[in-house]
């Protein structure tokens, strides 16, 4: 760890209980739901001690296209791109007509942000096989990451073409409506995901996050609220009315508690604990938001938001120092953007 970035760590942790040290529970929990936390890990731990086989195996038969073909999509799925390019690359090597390793190659060089290549697979894809409905989006997704806008909302039009009904294909035209900036019609391509699959809460977070993209924020709470009626543990559906909650200053902690739930369900989405802590200062308290805060810049040292919120705290509980510090680490780490998640393309073959 860079020693700005250890210093600051050490100073913070050393006035934590000087700014009135709590015993924060880990994010209160929210009528008693149970939260998925422990089984996650679980599946986790096991699906990494099947990944570690495979790559074993790999390496003991290195002329095994199937033992490759296994590595390719077990590292895929744990979103070990790197290793799932490798083998792919390897079992197309050893069979140079193996479809799904070079459908694979596609689309793990999209997930490394790689689409020149990845459209080359592609084309090699088609010679072997005509293709469905997948391989068409699978084409729309690469040339959007390739710059190609027209051609990729064209492709994507294709696709539904090919399938009306594949609500995973709308909700990426969406998206790629999106990106380039066309809010309107991003929100009436996700409508029509939610016609298709009315019951299905991915529709309805898509398009409550293209309404308050277009500036519908009371109908993009409706679409989010709609998400958690048909599942209470949509980590992201929850999120995004936290934030929109904080953002408009009302129902403060009924968007606490959301965003509590959904860090408890999802340890990878800090954003939930930093929406978590600033409603805290929304509250009046500074102290048990500076702590929440220090605690979290503990853990995610890369997190601008969290630290230039931090900054507030300390500045309103009187640690002009450290707060100039804290505001300091947020400007190191805003380069960083990370990225919105309505804009995220889904995998094609999801659905």
């Amino acid at each position: 760890m860079p020693r700005p970035i250890l210093t600051c760590l050490l100073m913070l942790s050393a006035i934590a209980c000087l700014v009135g040290c709590q015993k924060t529970e880990p994010a209160a929990d929210t009528e008693g739901a149970a939260t998925p936390a422990t089984p996650t890990r679980l599946q986790s731990a096991a699906a990494a001690r099947k990944l570690a086989a495979a790559q074993t195996a790999a390496r003991r038969h290195p002329q095994d296209a199937a033992v490759q073909m296994e590595l390719g999509r077990l590292a895929y799925d744990e979103g070990a791109y790197n290793d799932a390019y490798r083998a792919y690359r390897r079992a197309a090597e050893l069979q140079s007509t193996n479809y799904e390793a070079i459908v694979g190659l596609a689309k793990t060089n999209l997930k490394l942000q790689n689409p020149t290549e990845g459209l080359d697979w592609l084309l090699r894809a088609k010679r072997l096989k005509p293709g469905g409905v997948e391989l068409k989006e699978l084409e729309a997704r690469l040339l959007l990451v390739n710059g190609n806008f027209d051609r990729a909302i064209a492709a994507f039009q294709q696709a539904i073409e090919m399938n009306p009904k594949r609500t995973t294909t709308w909700l990426n035209l969406a998206s790629a409506y999106a990106l380039m900036n066309r809010p309107d019609e991003a929100v009436k391509t996700a409508r029509e995901a939610v016609k298709i699959d009315p019951y299905d809460p991915a529709p309805h977070f898509a398009l409550g996050r293209h309404m308050e993209r277009a500036g519908d924020k009371t109908g993009a709470e409706a679409e989010y609220r709609q998400a958690l009626a048909r599942d209470a543990n949509d980590a992201p559906a929850m999120i995004a009315l936290a934030r929109l909650l904080m953002d408009q200053n009302r129902r403060l902690e009924e968007a606490r508690q959301m965003a509590v739930k959904a860090s408890q369900i999802r340890t990878d989405r800090a954003d939930a604990a930093t929406i978590a802590a600033w409603i805290l200062h929304l509250q009046g308290d500074d102290r048990k938001a500076a702590n929440e805060l220090i605690k979290l810049v503990n853990a995610s040292p890369q997190n601008p938001e969290a630290w230039q919120k931090l900054s507030v705290v300390l500045s309103n509980i009187g640690k002009p120092n450290e707060a100039k510090q804290a505001g300091e680490m947020a400007q190191r780490f805003i380069p960083g953007r990370r990225a919105s998640a309505d804009l995220q393309m889904l995998d094609g073959d999801s659905n």
